[in-house]
C-alpha cells in the first residue's frame, strides 16, 4: 500500500475542535481536530458543555495524519494545532 503523500495546508480557523483550511486547488476544507473520537462520552459531553468543542463536531471527518497545518501568521495566530487539547 502507498504512503499518502504529505500535505502543508494553511489553516483558517480552529475553533470548538473545527479546523477551516485551505487546500492547494484554493477551496475550503473542514475537520476535527485530530485525538477527539478517542475520547470517553463523559469527556467529550464536558467539553461541550463547556464551550470547547463544537455540538456537529461528528459532521466532520478528522484531519488525516498526512496533512499538517499552520496559520498564515503564526505570530498573530499562534500555532495551528492538529490535536484536540484535551487528553483521553
Amino acid at each position: 500500500m502507498a504512503k499518502k503523500q504529505r500535505r502543508y495546508l494553511t489553516a483558517i480557523s480552529i475553533v470548538g475542535g473545527i479546523i477551516t483550511l485551505i487546500n492547494e486547488q484554493g477551496d475550503i476544507e473542514t475537520y476535527t481536530q485530530r485525538g477527539i473520537r478517542k475520547l470517553d462520552k463523559n469527556k467529550i459531553a464536558a467539553c461541550v458543555q463547556r464551550g470547547v468543542l463544537a455540538q456537529n463536531w461528528q459532521c466532520f471527518y478528522e484531519l488525516p495524519s498526512n496533512i499538517s497545518i499552520s496559520f498564515e501568521d503564526p505570530e498573530v495566530m499562534g500555532k495551528a494545532r492538529a490535536t484536540f487539547p484535551v487528553k483521553p
